[in-house]
């Protein structure tokens, strides 16, 4: 059968068959890539700070899903990872370098910093940044 070429039935797509589950009369309708990634453009953009079970262990980041970020994290660690704060800001990036810097003297690897009951204090007194 060289050279043959597989025809697809009228009806028999991936939409046709997703038609038969939900409310009777509703036509299922998947959004193009191009909108689902605007969403995401415009989703709120935060810095977190997480903490690594009960070592002085924090993570400082940002994400535009603090949970999704959570779990990712969670499951390559030993302990729990506990949210500290999650703060609101239009410049996540530039808060983030700010926070680096400021702690660069505590760096252990990547975005980990071993950071004192003050500079947890410190971090929680930033609410929201526009």
């Amino acid at each position: 059968m060289a050279g043959s070429v597989l025809k697809r039935k009228p009806g028999s797509g991936f939409m046709t068959r997703l038609a038969g589950f939900g409310p009777a009369g509703v036509t299922p309708s998947l959004k193009p890539v191009s909108s689902r990634i605007a969403c995401l453009r415009h989703m709120e953009k935060r810095l977190f700070l997480f903490k690594h079970g009960t070592r002085r262990e924090y993570k400082i980041g940002r994400t535009k899903n603090p949970l999704r970020r959570e779990c990712e994290l969670g499951i390559q660690l030993p302990e729990k990872l506990t949210p500290v704060l999650h703060i609101k800001s239009d410049d996540p990036a530039g808060i983030e370098s700010y926070w680096h810097t400021r702690f660069a003297t505590k760096r252990k690897e990547g975005e980990w910093f071993a950071l004192t009951p003050d500079d947890d204090r410190a971090f929680k007194r930033w609410k929201r940044i526009y």
